[in-house]
């Protein structure tokens, strides 16, 4: 039994199978190696389920993460699942805006922070908020917060069936882990 989620888990569980086994290594010796996988930190982990909300957090920042992190989280079911995304660098955000408009179309709703700029000063007319804007233009259901703390208290007040992924390689971690004890 595979412990991850998605396809692009099970494809791994597959080339390292065949690596294995094309190596020698005994059937039942690479079950329970697959089987004892936990993941990995920041990549689709699981952070916590409270009261019908399951958060998930994932360091996908690039649109075909982002893509591939929604498409693994709309397999486990829940009701409706909420992408809350922290854009990573002015120049990303910029590069790949047409794509991030786009990214989004499997989440029920998309909730944005402000723009991580690691190495980076910000860019003129590049934002998480004009993003917010765009994608409310192209009839997405988005939300804008300012800061972690907001978003959280937007969080824990959810009362339904939601999937919250939190999706991002900047300092998003930290809105993760915070929820990590409620």
């Amino acid at each position: 039994l595979l412990p991850c989620f998605g396809y692009h888990n099970i494809y791994n569980a597959l080339a390292t199978f065949c690596c294995c086994h094309f190596l020698g290594v005994k059937t039942e010796e690479i079950k329970r190696g697959i089987e004892s996988f936990k993941g990995i930190k920041r990549r689709f982990e699981f952070i916590n389920e409270i009261n019908n909300k399951l958060i998930i957090h994932d360091y996908a920042h690039h649109p075909d993460e982002l893509k591939a992190s929604i498409t693994a989280g709309r397999e486990l079911g829940k009701k409706k699942l909420i992408t809350i995304f922290q854009p990573h660098t002015f120049s990303r955000t910029r590069d790949l805006y047409d794509e991030f408009l786009t990214c989004f179309n499997e989440s029920d709703e998309v909730w944005l922070l402000p723009v991580y700029p690691a190495r980076e000063k910000p860019i003129k007319g590049v934002s998480s908020y004009r993003l917010y804007l765009d994608l409310k233009k192209k009839g997405v259901a988005a939300k804008y917060f300012n800061s972690f703390e907001k978003c959280k208290e937007s969080i824990i007040h959810q009362n339904q069936d939601i999937l919250f992924e939190i999706l991002g390689a900047g300092d998003i971690e930290k809105l993760a882990y915070s929820l990590k004890e409620l």
